[in-house]
């Protein structure tokens, strides 16, 4: 009796502590680690009750190979419920949010600390982003300096990453307009907007040079898993205005 309760105890830990393990374990994963662990204790029942080592060898084989991918799974949908930052149902895959802007509006910023010459360029931009309404119809444009009115307004980085992530997410479509080289965000915001397959329109300022790799922007193709892009060159900003006066929303076509 003593040695039944010892062993009645012992169960009872370890179902405890596989408890606690699983309220550790994010909910999304709650379900694929269950159902792996009972599959798990079930081949390892199976497997104590067999004489012939081979067949118990591979029982205990199949319930490693079971656990490990149905963790897998489970690591799999909290990875894209991380990246795509909302929680996942059970079996069900990550999507990407549903647009909510036409245009992302990328123009360097962060990186001109000169109030007077922050507030000129912050004015062209502004232009930029009616035109887009007025001539491409698009109603919906973020651009992060339309509420940043001087150098000194904006987030700490680790918080601006987070939010152009989720705005590049969010909008159809990406404007670059790069004035000059420099070490702005803008191109890292390019970036993005090719690994989310956004469509885009870069407007360089005549005499500048891409990076190498971006440099090939214009010859992108579809077919080859790219997203389509358009690169066009300017000396002002009434020139980025009067094509998009000319072209309307064909510019991203």
């Amino acid at each position: 009796m003593g040695g039944d309760h010892d062993s009645n105890n012992d169960g009872n830990g370890n179902a405890g502590q596989r408890a606690k393990i699983l309220q550790l374990i994010p909910h999304s994963m709650r379900f694929f680690t269950l159902v792996a662990l009972i599959l798990e204790a079930g081949f390892l029942g199976i497997a104590v009750t067999q004489d012939d080592p081979v067949v118990k060898r591979q029982l205990i084989d199949h319930a490693f190979t079971l656990f490990i991918v149905l963790i897998g799974v489970a690591g799999a949908l909290e990875l894209l419920r991380l990246v795509f930052g909302r929680p996942t149902k059970t079996g069900e895959a990550a999507t990407a949010p549903a647009p909510r802007y036409e245009v992302f509006l990328s123009a360097p910023m962060a990186d001109i600390t000169d109030e007077a010459t922050y507030k000129l360029q912050r004015d062209e931009i502004l232009r930029v982003k009616d035109a887009l309404r007025k001539f491409c119809r698009f109603e919906t444009t973020f651009y992060a300096g339309t509420d940043i009115e001087a150098p000194d307004g904006f987030n700490t980085e680790h918080i601006a990453l987070r939010g152009n992530f989720r705005r590049i997410q969010e909008s159809r479509r990406l404007m670059l307009i790069y004035p000059k080289r420099s070490g702005s965000s803008i191109l890292f915001e390019a970036g993005l907007a090719i690994a989310f397959g956004k469509p885009s329109v870069w407007f360089i300022k005549a005499g500048e040079k891409l990076p190498y790799l971006m440099r090939g922007a214009a010859g992108a193709s579809e077919s080859e898993g790219l997203p389509r892009m358009r690169v066009y060159t300017y000396d002002s900003v009434a020139d980025i205005v009067k094509r998009m006066e000319n072209d309307g929303a064909g510019i991203f076509t």
